[in-house]
């Protein structure tokens, strides 16, 4: 390899609560062998880890979708014939309750 190789994919996802907003803080992504151990980077290659875009940095509310494209490092040793057997995901969020309020204001003309 030339390149250490990375996995780029498009992360999708959608608020399936009723009544919580969520705000997506970060994610890692691990890679597991037929044998269920945990595939590791090589040293050089950093952590599988991501942030969020800042313009994602906004709550996520009820029945709403957002996407965004990520790029980690992937394992060289998963690119064997019959190595690679999962990919699992793992996203850090915080939940909040979500409700609408409504507020009324006086307002005083001027005259």
């Amino acid at each position: 390899l030339v390149d250490s190789p990375d996995l780029r994919a498009t992360l999708s996802l959608r608020n399936a609560t009723a009544d919580q907003a969520l705000r997506l803080l970060s994610g890692t992504v691990e890679y597991v062998g037929a044998d269920g151990a945990q595939i590791p980077l090589a040293k050089d290659q950093g952590s599988s880890g991501f942030s969020f875009f800042p313009d994602q940095q906004r709550d996520v509310l009820p029945g709403q979708a957002m996407s965004q494209v990520i790029r980690v490092p992937f394992p060289a040793a998963a690119l064997k014939a019959n190595t690679l057997h999962n990919i699992r995901l793992h996203l850090t969020y915080r939940a909040t309750p979500y409700r609408n309020e409504t507020v009324d204001s006086p307002v005083t003309l001027p005259g």
